[in-house]
């Protein structure tokens, strides 16, 4: 896992529709630590970390093991 820090400029529907978008992914995404702040020109500043997450299908298991293992 890599946190990703994520900063988007635009107005609250624009960040609504940005988090809807993303629990619509195929695989599990975290926001964390979101915050939205106000900009001197107007509009507005999501700033979020991103953290993604997906299955391991068997054969990825498998190897992730014998890695843990030496090789061996």
């Amino acid at each position: 896992i890599i946190p990703v820090t994520f900063r988007a400029n635009g107005g609250y529907h624009d960040f609504a529709r940005f988090a809807a978008d993303v629990a619509n992914l195929p695989r599990i995404v975290n926001l964390s630590n979101l915050t939205i702040t106000p900009k001197a020109e107007g509009g507005l500043t999501l700033e979020t970390t991103v953290r993604t997450y997906r299955y391991l299908d068997p054969a990825e298991v498998a190897a992730q093991a014998k890695s843990a293992k030496g090789g061996k």
